[in-house]
């Protein structure tokens, strides 16, 4: 199938779905007046579901040819897998992010950047709810996760969580750190066992690059733990997924661009 193909099904596909939810709302406002519309009701609900069903195949397709040879050609080094992702272990072993009843993953990229091996995946947790026999289901995180390896372990695991976040994290026997950045200290709050390590690792050109990384996320939450970096990035978006009643577009190569030269800079001020 050619990108041209792509995009015509792409358009296909979400007329059908505007159809099948005009019926959805025909069928909901005549079934007041006449119980026999109910069968307009399943049947555009019938239609939605595959019409999802087939806009999500269709989008794992365009992943696997379209994004994974630009993503060969334009990242160097760097391997990437439409359907591979972190497992749940993965995630919470980072400290930065909060457990959640339901965790999907994909979109998984791999490489070595300054020397050190990396992984990045996108990541969605979501909590459900029931309530008078309803369930409703909360998107608590939505984006990616850097994971950067290093030789040795870090001399202290350090914590840093976005200041409005940090009441829902509880660090067993850590304190929490004031750096040298007031600026910092108000987005941010940096917990570790002492402050030692934090002024060790937490200079004022990483805090500074540190701070960079807003720019491309909502909220950004770090940790050093054993040997490994944990880089948070909750965008509220997914990077390479198809959109409904969007246009595709390639920009988000040139955003993972820049957020790898962000981490180059990052890894060699650590």
């Amino acid at each position: 199938m050619k990108l041209s193909q792509v995009k015509l099904k792409k358009i296909l596909l979400e007329l059908l779905a505007v159809i099948s939810i005009a019926m959805l709302v025909f069928g909901g406002i005549k079934f007041r007046e006449n119980k026999n519309y109910f069968i307009v009701i399943v049947l555009s609900l019938l239609i939605l579901r595959v019409v999802f069903y087939l806009f999500k195949k269709l989008s794992i397709y365009f992943k696997t040819v379209f994004i994974k040879s630009i993503v060969k050609q334009e990242l160097k080094g760097i391997s990437y897998s439409p359907t591979s992702g972190f497992n749940r272990k993965i995630i919470y072993e980072s400290g930065i992010v909060k457990r959640a009843d339901k965790v999907e993953s994909e979109d998984m990229i791999k490489g070595v950047i300054k020397h050190k091996t990396f992984m990045c995946s996108d990541i969605q947790l979501k909590n459900i709810y029931h309530s008078n026999n309803q369930k409703r289901v909360k998107t608590i995180f939505k984006g990616k996760m850097y994971i950067i390896d290093f030789e040795k372990p870090f001399s202290d695991d350090i914590f840093i969580i976005p200041s409005q976040q940090s009441v829902h994290f509880k660090y067993k026997d850590m304190i929490k750190v004031k750096t040298e950045s007031m600026l910092f200290n108000q987005t941010f709050d940096v917990y570790a066992k002492n402050k030692k390590a934090v002024f060790y690792y937490l200079k004022p050109k990483l805090i500074e690059k540190f701070s960079h990384l807003s720019k491309y996320a909502h909220s950004v939450s770090i940790s050093f733990k054993n040997n490994r970096l944990y880089i948070a990035l909750n965008t509220k978006k997914d990077a390479f997924d198809l959109k409904m009643f969007i246009p595709l577009k390639f920009t988000y190569i040139d955003q993972i661009k820049k957020e790898i030269e962000e981490i180059k800079d990052i890894i060699a001020l650590i």
